[in-house]
């Protein structure tokens, strides 16, 4: 169905339902949104409000597989098409986390948790993620004061 012919604020059961669906055939265990649109988008799926078709701004998505799972460039493309259906954002930006950068996984599980199959992995993951982001906190810090003396 394309974009344009979905009604997109019909709620909870179509957006969480199709959230749920997508992450069962892509084998997705946990799916955050982060950046500036994470909010209107839990609150699309949860049901509390809408989507806007007309923002600029894309939406960023974190996944993270199922143990084992690696998903090819296929699957990946297919995996942002099909949810660019359920957010009407310009572009979905897929990060599949263990591949993130420990910053750029920081700020995805800061951001909004939109699907969990499993709250104890999701729980533990984001545990890793905060971990190993704190353990390189100060390299991070010492990078960028370099970067920073270097350019003045």
């Amino acid at each position: 169905m394309a974009r344009g012919d979905r009604e997109w604020n019909s709620g909870l059961a179509e957006a969480a339902g199709h959230v749920a669906a997508i992450a069962a055939r892509f084998g997705i265990d946990v799916l955050y949104a982060f950046g500036s649109r994470a909010r209107e988008a839990l609150a699309h799926v949860d049901g509390r409000g809408t989507f806007a078709a007309g923002s600029a701004s894309d939406l960023d998505l974190a996944a993270l597989p199922e143990p084992g799972r690696i998903w090819s460039v296929d699957e990946r493309v297919l995996m942002t098409a099909a949810f660019e259906d359920v957010f009407p954002a310009p572009r979905v930006d897929l990060i599949v986390l263990p591949e993130a950068r420990p910053f750029l996984a920081l700020a995805a599980v800061s951001g909004e948790l939109l699907y969990a199959r499993d709250r104890v992995r999701e729980a533990n993951y984001q545990l890793y993620v905060l971990r190993r982001a704190g353990d390189l906190a100060p390299f991070e810090r010492a990078r960028r004061a370099h970067l920073l003396a270097t350019t003045r």
